[in-house]
């Protein structure tokens, strides 16, 4: 059964070696309300490591109401998941509060967004690296909340970074379960970018599918975002991709 986890809370400038510097979910099914995640950190030296904002464990479903994901940053070269990791089988729910007495989170937004992942930093799904998992919003239908991801910074996948083969994440557990198909609904992708420092050749300003995944996107939106490389979306060789419902409008790619 679901147990609040966390409520009306801040998680700021803490430290990881592999995952999880704000906040590591593992198991069960934890709700995180009105709360801000800013300023977590996967410490330079780490190899691979992820979720610098959130860490979600494999079959962990979580659900997000009011948060702020902002400014977290998942290692130099090779982070993963500025804003959150999401391991195989796992499951990031969100929809939008009432709860107007909280410090913290998202709820005094009057543009009606559940929750928004702002100005992270990976080199692989700056806002989430989406590892075989699902996203989506709590409740089906026209009105369902949307989940934004605005102004985040990566190589590969400024918003989203979206894999069904990396069968082995951070934690360690190999999951046999090669080819999941990763299934998001309802995001808002915008403003995403590389990293001011970056050199190498950015791909996938919204989103990013890597090499022989499968996506199934359903009513989400990718809008001024910008990369070397498919100014919005870069899908990768092998890939299968299902798309209805989504906008792609106002990105720009730098290379022709």
């Amino acid at each position: 059964s679901a147990t609040k986890q966390l409520e009306d809370a801040i998680i700021r400038e803490n430290k990881a070696g592999k995952g999880g510097a704000g906040i590591y979910l593992k198991g069960g099914e934890p709700i995180i309300e009105s709360c801000t995640v800013t300023r977590n950190e996967i410490e330079e030296t780490s190899v691979k490591g992820a979720g610098a904002g959130l860490f979600i464990e494999n079959g962990t479903k979580v659900t997000i109401i009011d948060v702020v994901a902002e400014k977290n940053k998942a290692g130099s070269a090779d982070g993963r998941g500025g804003g959150a990791f999401l391991s195989f089988l796992s499951e990031l729910k969100f929809s939008k509060g009432s709860n107007d007495k909280a410090k913290y989170g998202n709820f005094m937004a009057s543009d009606g967004y559940a929750s928004n992942f702002t100005s992270n930093e990976a080199y692989e799904g700056g806002a989430i690296y989406v590892n075989g998992a699902t996203i989506h919003a709590s409740t089906s239908g026209a009105s369902s909340s949307t989940l934004l991801l605005s102004e985040n910074r990566a190589i590969l996948g400024g918003s989203i970074f979206v894999s069904s083969t990396d069968i082995e994440d951070v934690s360690g557990t190999v999951n046999g379960e090669e080819g999941k198909e990763v299934r998001i609904s309802n995001v808002e992708g915008r403003g995403a970018r590389k990293p001011a420092t970056a050199t190498k050749e950015s791909k996938g300003g919204g989103l990013y599918c890597a090499k022989g995944s499968r996506l199934n996107l359903t009513s989400s939106t990718f809008n001024s975002n910008i990369a070397e490389l498919g100014g919005a979306l870069y899908l990768a060789a092998f890939t299968q991709v299902n798309m209805k419902n989504v906008e792609v409008t106002s990105n720009i790619a730098l290379s022709s």
